[in-house]
Order: structure tokens, then sequence, then C-alpha cells
């Protein structure tokens, strides 16, 4: 499956996901998306009031009401910052718990309705694992990284007016800069997304053999038939899977964030040259 069907997927997703967020609490995620909005403009604001105040200074006025009054406005600006992260965090947890609470009564009453022969089939298995796994969260998540991305786009567009009001090149050179970290960001979540997709079996697998390992009845029966050692190596097989996945995703996404990290440091540094 291709990066670009995966992001189709998602983006059609995007409205049920939203939907199920309303369904479990609508004042909680209209709160959430009204915080995160409010800090993504903060930082540009705070940039300009300092910049007032170094021009202040600079232009040696010395402390006058003008002065004071910038920077109370500044620390007012601060401390919201702060409030407005706390409370974006405060109602995010309840728009999660909800979220997780609403989705598992709809899994576990699906289930109930399932067929018992659903439950034979290896694949059919892996679908509902992934399900419960991902369901409680997936949406959540979904609605989450929209808001991160909304409220790093009003801040990088603040900064870009700002900047661009005083040095369009360098204004530009920071919006180019930009482009390969969320190019990067994007090949992150598809790899993600694939890892833990691929490692689903793995998983299963592995959660039998620590089951057969641990439960009393089980391990008693690996004892007498002097199995214990072939479903712990058949554990630690598995196990070693699904880390040197997780870790070769790892380290894919770092190589890709260094080199968009060193292309914009390059561009940003030319522009200043």
């Amino acid at each position: 499956m291709t990066q670009l069907t995966l992001s189709a997927r998602a983006f059609r997703a995007m409205p049920q996901a939203f939907g199920l967020l309303w369904e479990a609490s609508a004042r909680d995620l209209i709160l959430t998306g009204l915080s995160v909005a409010v800090q993504g403009a903060l930082p540009a604001v705070i940039a300009l009031v300092a910049k007032h105040i170094v021009d202040h200074l600079a232009a040696g006025r010395g402390a006058t009401p003008e002065l004071w009054t910038l920077v109370a406005l500044e620390a007012a600006l601060a401390v919201s910052t702060a409030l407005f992260k706390n409370m974006s965090d405060y109602f995010a947890t309840r728009l999660r718990e909800a979220t997780q609470a609403l989705l598992a009564v709809k899994t576990m009453q699906h289930a109930a309705a399932l067929d018992l022969s659903f439950f034979e089939m290896p694949g059919n298995y892996d679908n509902f694992t992934k399900a419960r796994r991902e369901i409680a969260f997936r949406p959540f998540v979904m609605g989450l990284a929209l808001f991160g991305t909304v409220q790093n786009l009003v801040t990088v567009a603040s900064f870009f007016a700002i900047v661009f009001a005083f040095q369009p090149v360098l204004a530009l050179a920071l919006l180019l800069a930009a482009i390969p970290t969320l190019i990067a960001g994007r090949v992150s979540g598809f790899v993600t997304f694939q890892t833990y997709d691929l490692l689903t079996h793995e998983g299963r697998r592995s959660a039998y053999a620590e089951a057969l390992l641990t439960q009393n009845t089980y391990a008693k029966e690996l004892r007498l038939y002097d199995l214990s050692d072939h479903f712990l190596g058949q554990f630690r097989a598995h196990l070693r899977t699904i880390v040197d996945g997780r870790l070769q995703a790892a380290a894919t996404k770092a190589r890709h964030f260094s080199a968009a990290a060193l292309f914009s440091v390059s561009v940003q540094y030319a522009a200043l040259t």
C-alpha cells in the first residue's frame, strides 16, 4: 500500500473520526480546538511585543510607562501561553477518556454479536486484535494530529507575516525550510503505521507464547512435556522481530528528520548571508 493511498484513506476517515469524537464529548472537542488555536497564535504575538520592547530600549527612551505596559503585556502573554497549554491538555485528556469509554463499549457490543467461527481464523483474529488495540485511540490521535497541524499552521502563518513585513527574503527562506520537515513527518507517519500493521501477527504469536509460559494450567503441561524451552525460544524470536522492526522504523524516521533539519538550517543561513 502506497503512501498516497494511506493518506487518501486517512483523509476520508477524518470526518468519521471527528464524528466519534463529537459523539464522545462535543464540549471537550470544541474547547480543545479553541485552546489549541489560541496557542498557535500566542508565540507570534509574544515575539512581536518583544520586538517593540527591544526597539523601545534601542531608541534610548528609558523606563517609560509605555515600556512597563509592554513588559506587563509580555508577562501576561507568557502566563496565557502556559494556561492555554494546560487547558488544552486537560480538555484533550477528558476527550481521550470519553472516546476510549465510548469505543470500548461499541467494540464489545460488536464482538458479542459475532459468530464464534470468526475467532477461529487467524486473519480475522488479527484484524479484531488491531481493532481492539487501535480503536480506542486512533480517532483521538487523528483529531489531535489535526489540532496540532492547525496550531502549527497558525504559528507558522503568524511568524511568516511578521518576518515578511520586515525581511521578505528571510520569510520565504523559512517557508522553504519548513517543506522538508513536513515531508519527513508524512514519511514518519507512514513508516510507523506500516511497522505496527505488519507486526500484528508477530505480536499475536508472542502473546500466545507468553500466555503458555506464564499461565498456571499451560505452564504445568509445558513442564510435564519438557516444552518450555521450545516456546521460550519462539517467544524470544517473535519479540526480537518486533523490536527489530520498531528500531528499523525509528532509524528510518531519524534519517529523514536529520536530512530535513540539515536542509532547513542550510537554507536559513544562506538567507542570512
